[in-house]
């Protein structure tokens, strides 16, 4: 799927839909606007994202165009903000639901019906609309979203994407024209991002406005025509996706994480003094930027034999501290969620687990720490069977962090949340202060030891529990889905601090649908489809083999893709895994 072009004449002449005007806004006690002297104007069928580093108010903006944040919130404004002509500050909620509706980053928080029928009635009904207009209603929303058929379903037995497409029906059925979605992609993998982005090229082909805001650049190109980079309240970038996307050094100040592929074009460009009118910003532009230089002998493409991506030790060398023989898994439900898994993992290494959702790796990594039980077959954790052991006695040896964080936390503080797991391991006050301070500095926590985990953000409740987990020091840490609601620079800390603990020695587990960070940081790879492992390798052997990763609905990161499609235009054989590597096989030189 190709980038968007921005067509802003043909915006223009559809009208506004929202219009925002020197609006600052300053939450209950705090020092600081979170939003400063924004000005902005969104176009009818318009997509417009909104970028920005972790606390840079794209939440905040959200809240105050649906008007919610002076409804739910309070605090201090100045300016305005209109929706379709009203102002969102004098007009009642139940008005402006009919205009514009959002979809939450805990999306499952907005789903209250049993079934999905239940839920998609809700909003409708709460209008007060005939039974009649309520069935039509939720049949047209259920369309929308590729949910017809599903009406009977109960709710839990959705996968996380279902569950996504659901919150928008629930939205849809009250039929606003302009639709807001906090992080829609974060909890996706690759599939269910497409399938999203679907339904949202849908809805916009059929009059809607979409506002979005996102973290993931990738996904943001496929769909945006407008970009806007928030940073610290402000308003600091602000053009068509090419313009946003083309500013690197400045997307980078401003904690988004550029594209791989226009990096690659600018870095190339610069080697080899090569003009470049319009940096590409997909993998197609790029390949064809690289051919032109090629074929016009200013790149010569080298088959150089490239490096390990990593110095791997023997396995002879290393203990193996997990064994799992012939592992299947059923849940009460009679979903079979694994079947016939064999894993060794061995002392030292960083593995990353990945695949759909669905394809069974929480349930995997659930069976290390003991919170599940083989259905059938044997889990050994340093030769013992996790089948006698207790939660308790394996969470001293394997830490495992929850992909919602939510679920670990319970106590009234962030200090009393680390605390809680030293003071059950018997250890002396003084140890124990001592784990507590190493940790917050550690995760960034340090001047929130008092704060209520619920009033932390995404991002930081997921650090604490990664702290809490950290600070019991096992010797296996497992991590579900580490960058979840995670900023660029978010979840680099996390990943570097993960590395930081693996050269200490400790044995690193994470599942994750983001395959750059499997890249950067992974020693080896196990893919799972369907409760089986279909690969498991080293990087490099696993995402040489880019047409089975396609078939397992898994997109290699860009740079792996566009040195798949050269080697295969130009009849090389080299798979690089880095932009450095990418150059390193492009010889530049002069004619």
């Amino acid at each position: 799927m190709e980038c968007r072009e921005a067509t802003n004449s043909t915006l223009k002449e559809n009208g506004e839909a929202i219009r925002i005007v020197n609006f600052t806004y300053k939450y209950p006690g705090a020092k600081e606007p979170a939003l400063k002297n924004i000005n902005l104007v969104v176009h009818e069928g318009e997509v417009l994202a909104i970028m920005g580093p972790n606390g840079a108010g794209k939440t905040t903006l959200c809240y105050a165009i649906t008007g919610l944040l002076l409804h739910f919130f309070g605090g201090e404004y100045y300016g305005d903000i209109y929706v379709k002509g009203k102002s969102v500050f004098n007009t009642r909620l139940e008005e402006l639901i009919t205009d514009i509706g959002i979809v939450f980053q805990e999306y499952e928080n907005q789903i209250i019906g049993s079934t999905v029928k239940d839920d998609v009635s809700f909003g409708p009904l709460n209008l007060g609309l005939s039974r009649d207009e309520v069935e039509v209603r939720v049949r047209e929303a259920l369309k929308a979203v590729n949910l017809l058929g599903f009406e009977h379903r109960e709710v839990h037995t959705l996968s996380g994407g279902e569950k996504q497409r659901l919150a928008i029906a629930g939205v849809l059925a009250v039929k606003p024209k302009i639709i807001v979605l906090d992080e829609p992609f974060s909890q996706l993998d690759h599939k269910g991002r497409l399938e999203v982005i679907s339904i949202l090229e849908k809805l916009k082909r059929i009059g809607h406005t979409i506002i979005l805001t996102e973290h993931r650049s990738e996904e943001v190109c496929k769909l945006a025509d407008r970009v806007i980079v928030l940073y610290k309240g402000r308003v600091v970038l602000n053009g068509s996706t090419r313009e946003v996307f083309s500013k690197i050094n400045l997307l980078k100040r401003y904690g988004v994480k550029p594209l791989q592929v226009t990096e690659l074009a600018l870095n190339i460009a610069c080697r080899v003094g090569a003009p470049i009118e319009r940096l590409p910003i997909d993998t197609d532009e790029v390949v064809d930027f690289i051919i032109k230089l090629v074929n016009n002998g200013i790149l010569k493409f080298a088959s150089r034999k490239l490096k390990p991506h990593y110095t791997h030790y023997p396995k002879t060398e290393r203990s193996t501290i997990i064994e799992v023989q012939n592992l299947h898994y059923t849940y009460p439900n009679g979903v079979k969620a694994l079947n016939g898994v064999n894993l060794k993992v061995y002392e030292g290494e960083f593995l990353a687990i990945i695949g759909q959702n669905g394809s069974g790796k929480t349930t995997l990594i659930k069976h290390f720490n003991g919170l599940l039980k083989p259905t059938h077959g044997v889990v050994k954790v340093f030769g013992i069977d996790t089948r006698k052991c207790t939660v308790a006695q394996l969470s001293r040896i394997v830490g495992l962090v929850f992909q919602n964080p939510d679920y670990q936390l319970f106590t009234k503080s962030v200090r009393d949340e680390i605390v809680f797991s030293l003071k059950n391991m018997d250890l002396p006050r003084s140890e124990i202060e001592s784990r507590v301070s190493k940790v917050l500095e550690l995760t960034e926590l340090k001047g929130y030891e008092n704060v209520h985990p619920l009033l932390l953000s995404k991002s930081e409740r997921q650090k604490l529990a990664l702290a809490s987990i950290i600070a019991m020091d096992p010797k296996i840490i497992v991590v579900d889905e580490p960058t979840t609601g995670q900023d660029y620079k978010g979840t680099l800390h996390i990943l570097e601090l993960l590395k930081k603990l693996n050269q200490q020695g400790k044995t690193i587990i994470i599942v994750t649908h983001d395959l750059n960070i499997v890249l950067k940081y992974a020693h080896r790879v196990v893919i799972l489809h369907q409760g089986r492992i279909v690969l498991d390798g080293p990087p490099r052997d696993v995402f040489s083999k880019v047409s089975m990763l396609e078939k397992l609905a898994l997109i290699p990161p860009q740079v792996v893709l566009v040195s798949y499609k050269l080697s295969r235009l130009l009849r090389k054989n080299n798979t690089s895994l880095t932009l450095e590597e990418v150059l390193n096989t492009l010889l530049d030189y002069r004619v």
